[in-house]
């Protein structure tokens, strides 16, 4: 437990963490059910081995790991990067009526977007000036210049509210600093939607809407993150989610948005169109032209791989990146690392079992309300129907296919005796 006048902000807190991801929280014994993000140790998440946590008479707070490079660490106060008080302070947008950004700014679409509990989503960036995105060095991940903003709006879906135009809920901004990480901030708006406060802190709105097709009222409590939240997915190894090939890699108005960017000068490497057309793809969930398999892993790629890849904690050695799709996912046919995890009741044998939805602990993740078991980690009290029919499917067909399989080596099997 944290004492002391050193850190008073989480004084009397209870303060814990996980020894393979580099997370760590504080928890209020008097409300146990909530944990507060703390930290994100800096050894990152492959190499993370927390083995202790300690405090001495002051109240400052020690933290060691154990691996390659162990060390000891000492919580200090970062300087908080200090955002206006109001969205229309930042000067990020020049209407907030229409949300017409201002000058500088590039909207940007993703291929396949973060479940965010069916909100829909706009998304826009800036370079500082006469900057580039570097995009020589990988073909997966980009690096940022430092001052780099990133804005992501979320509200009401638009086209689906039989009650009136959609409504406003929240603007995060994600910045980049020197070396590559990130902080961000919530802008909550009002219920008149013209303008928007920072919300530091996490908090639940209670979201209503009537939907048009099919006729039904949507309700729930919507969890808005708070601003330590932003490091358990904007981590150093993906600072920034949804800005990379895979994701921008798709026609928007026509026109490859690869292409488009490298048009107006977003890249330090251009894409022609036959580059653009070389590279890889991810695929909507809707796509008739992608296989079901393509839209299945996809999905998973988008909405789980940036912590559950190559990368990820030892402890659950899951890899949901789609790094190759001509080949079949790994992770099918494969048992838990935590095989004893509950997920309503129970626990499934397979991360994806062929055949069999309710025994494939990746699709009863992503269907479950229950909070501290669900999938993706945060942003989502409600679970992605249209993404769950998918997966369904998608785990039906490599049932068949199996089955196919089996039934097609008996069919060509010599006899027994021409086998011996």
């Amino acid at each position: 437990m944290s004492r002391g006048r050193r850190f008073p902000e989480i004084a009397g807190r209870y303060v814990f963490g996980d020894n393979q991801s580099g997370r760590i929280w504080t928890l209020d014994p008097a409300d146990p059910e909530r944990k507060s993000p703390l930290l994100q140790l800096p050894f990152l998440k492959a190499g993370s081995t927390l083995t202790s946590i300690s405090a001495d008479r002051q109240g400052n707070l020690f933290f060691t790991n154990f691996s390659s490079r162990p060390a000891v660490y000492r919580l200090t106060r970062s300087a908080r990067m200090k955002f206006p008080d109001r969205l229309s302070e930042t000067g990020f947008f020049a209407d907030l009526t229409s949300l017409r950004a201002a000058e500088g700014f590039v909207d940007y679409d993703v291929s396949v977007p973060l479940w965010s509990d069916g909100l829909a989503k706009r998304r826009w960036l800036r370079l500082p000036p006469g900057a580039e995105i570097d995009n020589t060095t990988s073909s997966e991940a980009w690096s940022f210049p430092a001052g780099t903003v990133f804005i992501k709006h979320f509200e009401t879906p638009d086209g689906d509210v039989a009650d009136g135009p959609p409504r406003k809920v929240e603007t995060r901004v994600l910045l980049v600093k020197q070396g590559g990480h990130v902080v961000g901030a919530t802008y909550l708006w009002n219920r008149e939607g013209t303008d928007a406060n920072l919300q530091l802190e996490r908090r639940t709105l209670p979201l209503r809407w009537a939907r048009k097709s099919p006729a039904a009222e949507v309700a729930f409590d919507y969890h808005v993150p708070g601003f330590r939240d932003c490091v358990v997915c904007h981590n150093r190894e993906n600072p920034v989610l949804g800005v990379n090939p895979l994701q921008l890699n798709h026609a928007v108005d026509g026109e490859n948005q690869l292409v488009t960017l490298s048009r107006i000068g977003v890249f330090a490497k251009r894409y022609d169109p036959p580059a653009a057309t070389s590279l890889a793809i991810l695929s909507p969930l809707d796509d008739p032209d992608a296989t079901l398999d393509h839209r299945a892993r996809s999905y998973l790629h988008a909405n789980c791989s940036f912590c559950h890849s190559g990368e990820g904690t030892r402890r659950i050695d899951l890899d949901l990146r789609l790094s190759d799709p001509s080949r079949p996912a790994a992770f099918v046919g494969e048992s838990p690392r935590l095989s004893y995890v509950q997920v309503d009741g129970r626990a499934s044998r397979h991360l994806i079992s062929p055949g069999d939805p309710e025994d494939s602990a990746i699709y009863r993740r992503l269907r479950t309300t229950h909070r501290e078991v669900a999938m993706p980690y945060l942003g989502r009290v409600r679970p992605d129907a249209a993404a769950l029919r998918v997966m369904r499917d998608w785990i039906d067909s490599l049932g068949k296919e199996g089955a196919a399989v089996a039934a097609q080596e008996k069919v060509s099997a010599p006899p027994a005796a021409a086998r011996n």
